[in-house]
């Protein structure tokens, strides 16, 4: 009787082996660097639209403050009918946008409505900017920034401010 050896296919077999921990390792390699670039492109998109929520915080209280078109008046005081701002080269009035699928308002409202919206574009990007003037003469400002102006897959950031 013959004895039969082991020792054939030895060196396939570490061959394979290793070949299978080498692919292991250079997956977990790609998937951390995807990982990593994904990361960084969403961290510039972050920056992005902070400072496009910055431009219209800036914006609101420029026209709240200042008012070029009438210093003595805020262009969203509640009984300003013909409030309009210009920001971000745009000029916007009551109804001259759409923004969230309501049109937008500066000034007006009356008492009933006190809060004025209205869109703010920045390159690509968008900033939605709604000033409420509350009964208690205090302003709060909140400027929402968006990474593209249209679309779900998008970043926010939003700055608020009262005085």
């Amino acid at each position: 009787m013959k004895k039969k050896s082991f020792k054939k296919g030895y060196a396939l077999f570490t061959a394979i082996i290793l070949t299978g921990i080498l692919v292991l390792i250079a997956y977990g390699t790609a998937n951390l660097s995807i990982k990593q670039l994904l990361l960084t492109v969403n961290s510039a998109d972050s920056h992005t639209t902070f400072y496009v929520a910055d431009s219209g915080i800036e914006c609101a209280m420029f026209w709240d403050i200042k008012n070029p078109n009438n210093p003595t008046i805020s262009a969203f005081d509640i009984s300003n009918s013909s409030g309009s701002v210009t920001c971000g080269g745009a000029t916007v009035t009551t109804g001259s946008q759409t923004v969230l699928g309501q049109p937008s308002r500066v000034g007006g409202g009356g008492a009933g409505n006190r809060t004025s919206v209205f869109q703010v574009p920045v390159n690509s990007s968008c900033a939605i900017v709604y000033v409420t003037k509350n009964a208690d003469n205090t302003t709060m400002i909140e400027s929402r920034g968006y990474s593209s102006c249209a679309g779900v897959d998008r970043l926010e950031r939003a700055i608020r401010i009262t005085y």
